[in-house]
Parts: C-alpha cells; sequence; structure tokens
C-alpha cells in the first residue's frame, strides 16, 4: 500500500469520526421542567416549561438533557419524583442545600 493512499484512508476515517461526534450533539436538545410549567408547552426554554416528568422521559431522546427549574417536585404539586438512588441516596445531590434553590441537569444516555 502506498503512503499517499493510507494518508487517504486515514483522513477517510477522520472525517467520518468527525462527522459522527458532531451530529450527536447537533441532535441533542436541552428541555426544562418546572412545577409552573405545562405539559402543553414544548419544554424547549425557560418561559416554556414542561411540567412533569412523565411528559420529559416519554418525550426526550439519547442525548437530550432535562433543566429542572426552581420549585418544588412531588406528586402533590402533580408533577411526579424521581428517587435518588446509591450511597448518597439519603442525602441530596452534592453542591445543594435544603435552603438554597438548585437547578439539576439530567442527562438521557442512550439505551
Amino acid at each position: 500500500m502506498s503512503r499517499s493512499w493510507f494518508l487517504v484512508e486515514c483522513s477517510a476515517l477522520l472525517i467520518l469520526l468527525l462527522v459522527n461526534l458532531s451530529s450527536s450533539s447537533v441532535l441533542a436538545s436541552t428541555f426544562y421542567l418546572s412545577p409552573s410549567g405545562s405539559d402543553s408547552n414544548n419544554g424547549q426554554s425557560v418561559s416554556t416549561p414542561w411540567m412533569t416528568f412523565n411528559k420529559a422521559f416519554t418525550t426526550m431522546k439519547g442525548g437530550d438533557e432535562l433543566v429542572l427549574l426552581d420549585g418544588t417536585y412531588s406528586v402533590a404539586a402533580g408533577t411526579g419524583i424521581i428517587n435518588w438512588q446509591g450511597s448518597n441516596s439519603a442525602q441530596p445531590p452534592s453542591g445543594t442545600s435544603l435552603n438554597a434553590p438548585t437547578s439539576f441537569v439530567l442527562k438521557i444516555l442512550e439505551k
């Protein structure tokens, strides 16, 4: 195999890799959830958030992100809930305080 043919093959593989990486980030979307939102909203901005986790998880695809806006998420509030699991499940996630509102970003991974 000549050196020029090898360079052409390497260049083609690099281009395919870059196209694949850029297309996955281009197709990913960011959605917003708020207890004061509505599932009839498009969920695509802070001013048009969804209300329920069910709406988010049945609409989102792999690579999408969900931003949880300030508010109380509970069954009573109508948003539904998600459970934290793992060694720190009795504690709020790192970086949060019970007295300070915090936004979370959930990234939906492909199955």
